[in-house]
């Protein structure tokens, strides 16, 4: 419906400085500023106000609240309440504050990325994706603008097992997976869908590596073998089995016979052809079927660390820097 922070991009494209910016929440142009956005989404929500009664009743009736509270004049002025309240609550600062009060004192500054790399506006699988750029450079681009000029190490954290929420393409989903490994924060949702488990994907882990630049990554950390013990197996998918119509694939995958083994990244700098082209990816993904090679999972965490290293180090070629075993700090086992 366009709540969150994909909504907040588009607007940042499409209306530029009248946007809003966290440098706005307390400034005397934000009731205009709110006004005007308005007006915008009225007009854009007119063709989704025409096709609500097509959808589901459930969706359709929210729908047709949020377009309500949207006409709603006062919906402005509960806005502006609430940002007020907000900023009295925040420090709101620029790069220079980051520069000179943050990354200028001594210790380590951790920047934790938004969504996973295969979420990302250009590199995922179009249209299931953010709007936002998740990958490192983002962090990257912040540390130009303060002349940071230190140490700088990227860290990718993936589960012993995938996960995806919402649609999408997912070679690896597993029905029996999804059942076993649910996930107490994240459950169905009407508006994002279903959260789904698959086995551990290596042709989707060394795409990700490559998308962002293997170079940039110094390490991988991988998290919740701890919820693998219990079944005493580890599925990894080490390549996928092409089926149905999968013709003129050879920009798209690269194969080892008749297995495909990496995804090709896309080198091309132009927006419009990376997402028609993420799109068509997407779509012959979900012509693959995983070829699993299924492990035992040791019983004491120094095995399971050997484990990681032997089989993820040697296949996606990035060190393994650390496991998690468990929920505590005592659970997590470096190299």
């Amino acid at each position: 419906m366009g709540i969150g922070v994909g909504e907040t991009v588009l607007d940042a494209e499409i209306l530029g400085d009248i946007a809003i910016r966290a440098k706005d929440l307390g400034s005397s142009h934000l009731r205009e500023k709110l006004q005007i956005i308005r007006q915008h989404k009225l007009v854009a929500f007119e063709e989704i106000r025409d096709r609500a009664s097509l959808m589901p009743l459930e969706v359709c009736e929210q729908v047709r609240r949020e377009i309500a509270e949207l006409e709603d004049l006062d919906t402005i002025e509960w806005a502006v309440e609430r940002f007020t309240e907000l900023v009295k609550r925040v420090k709101i600062v620029d790069t220079n504050y980051v520069a000179e009060n943050i990354l200028n004192i001594p210790g380590v500054v951790i920047f934790e990325g938004s969504q996973g790399v295969l979420l990302d506006r250009f590199l995922g699988f179009h249209p299931y994706t953010t709007k936002v750029r998740t990958a490192p450079r983002v962090a990257l681009d912040l540390l130009k603008e303060c002349a940071y000029i230190g140490d700088v190490k990227s860290f990718g954290v993936l589960r012993a097992y995938h996960t995806r929420h919402g649609a999408g393409p997912f070679v690896t989903e597993s029905s029996s997976l999804t059942e076993q490994l649910p996930d107490v924060t994240n459950k169905d949702h009407p508006w994002q869908g279903s959260f789904r488990v698959g086995s551990f994907d290596v042709v989707a882990a060394r795409y990700a590596l490559e998308a962002v630049g293997k170079a940039s990554i110094h390490g991988l950390v991988i998290t919740c073998l701890d919820r693998l013990r219990e079944y005493k197996t580890w599925d990894v998918c080490d390549a996928y089995t092409p089926s149905g119509n999968m013709l003129e694939t050879q920009s798209f995958f690269q194969s080892d016979g008749d297995a495909v083994n990496s995804i090709v990244v896309d080198t091309s700098s132009e927006n419009t052809h990376k997402l028609e082209r993420q799109a068509e990816l997407g779509r012959l993904l979900h012509y693959c079927v995983p070829k699993n090679t299924t492990l035992d999972i040791p019983s004491k965490g120094k095995q399971l660390l050997d484990l990681c290293v032997y089989i993820l180090e040697s296949t996606l070629n990035c060190p393994i820097v650390a496991v998690s075993v468990g929920p505590t700090e005592n659970d997590k086992i470096l190299t």
